[in-house]
């Protein structure tokens, strides 16, 4: 009996969840699955390599950022001439400033007041309180005065008993000291400190610090500790801004 020839194929095999496939195939398939993860690999690789070599590259520098900030508001600076359109008029025999724009602006009685927040209020102001509130007539307005016009502290403290006891307030003979100019020490729209030059009756040249703060909406006369006010006697007026109300 003749052997019969049978034709040499594959074994057939069965997959997964029995799907049959082909040895043939299955080598197929896996040589595809790995050639895929080969490429993958590859790129893995390659990004890697290339964040390595960028973190050893120099860095381009960041460029600073401006920040811009508002400019703070100008503060007037203090006066190195007479202040325009001031006006003199006679109290008690003294020659005082005024002025429509900067003050006084409010008169109230014995109360010169109402100055503006300007180094020609706080120079209007300096001298108009500190003469009214040693030239006003009698010691009740001359306490308003000071009541009203001085910046709280010790000074007003004391310098109101000072002039508690005052019985007379007339002009003491030869009359008050005359203004002739001024120079300023120091300002800012809170505080001026101004040097106030005074000729008085024998033709003697005095300077008197006088400072004022800004309180309440207007200037007020600040007086030392101990309620007196600095001063010297000066051998001319070298310095001071040429200022008087009287020739």
């Amino acid at each position: 009996m003749a052997v019969q020839e049978r034709a040499l194929l594959p074994p057939r095999t069965t997959g997964p969840e029995g799907w049959e496939y082909d040895s043939d195939m299955a080598v197929s398939e896996r040589r595809k699955r790995l050639l895929a993860a080969f490429v993958v690999l590859s790129v893995l690789v390659v990004s890697l390599i290339a964040l390595l070599l960028s973190r050893d590259e120099p860095q381009e520098a960041a460029t600073p950022r401006t920040v811009s900030t508002p400019s703070a508001e100008a503060v007037p600076a203090p006066l190195t001439t007479a202040p325009a359109g001031v006006t003199w008029e006679d109290f008690q025999g003294v020659s005082l400033p005024t002025s429509r724009t900067d003050g006084p602006s409010r008169i109230d009685g014995p109360v010169h007041a109402g100055y503006s927040r300007t180094p020609t209020g706080a120079l209007l102001a300096a001298a108009q309180i500190r003469v009214r509130a040693l030239a006003t007539p009698g010691v009740p307005d001359l306490l308003r005065v000071v009541d009203e016009q001085f910046a709280p502290g010790p000074g007003k403290a004391a310098y109101r008993e000072l002039i508690s006891t005052v019985t007379d307030t007339s002009p003491p003979p030869g009359g008050y000291t005359q203004y002739v100019g001024f120079r300023y020490l120091s300002y800012t729209p809170d505080l001026a400190v101004i040097s106030l030059a005074a000729r008085g009756g024998s033709g003697v040249l005095r300077a008197s610090t006088a400072t004022v703060r800004w309180l309440d909406g207007d200037w007020r006369l600040e007086k030392a500790a101990d309620g007196q006010e600095p001063g010297q006697v000066l051998q001319d007026t070298a310095g001071y801004v040429p200022w008087s109300g009287v020739s």
